[in-house]
């Protein structure tokens, strides 16, 4: 999630006023009864009055979610039909054990659809339209730490 986290902040240096990234801990208020701690978020630059000094108050542009056996799940089933409800743009689940990204975004009918399957072994690269020019290469990714 490091290289993650460096590739968006350098893209964002490079682009001042596209957003702003953040990582858990950091609360998302969705609703009275939705509040969810996500690895990582990007506010975009239209978002800015969703932040405060506590928490985030209302859906982000884009959440990641890194996966794991305890919430797998959790994160591909329930907070992507959350997320789905409450409009946030793009949703990515990272699955550190394939070394593979799932990329969704809302359809036409507003359901976040599954957008993309990426693999470091397909030699993959993701990107967004939230952050245009930004791409990361899985490869570089997922690679083992030296």
């Amino acid at each position: 999630m490091k290289r993650l986290l460096v590739a968006i902040e350098l893209h964002l240096r490079a682009h001042p006023g596209t957003g702003d990234i953040f990582t858990a801990p950091l609360d998302v208020v969705l609703s009275h009864y939705d509040i969810v701690e996500p690895d990582v978020l990007f506010l975009a630059c239209d978002e800015s009055t969703i932040m405060t000094e506590k928490n985030i108050q209302g859906p982000p542009a884009l959440v990641v979610e890194v996966l794991s056996t305890r919430t797998r799940k959790r994160d591909a089933h329930m907070k992507r039909r959350l997320f789905e409800r409450t409009g946030v743009r793009e949703y990515w689940l990272l699955d550190p054990e394939l070394d593979a990204v799932q990329v969704f975004r809302p359809s036409p009918e507003g359901k976040l659809a599954r957008a993309a399957d990426l693999t470091a072994e397909d030699g993959d690269v993701l990107a967004t339209p939230l952050l245009p020019g930004c791409t990361i290469h899985l490869r570089e990714l997922f690679r083992a730490a030296a």
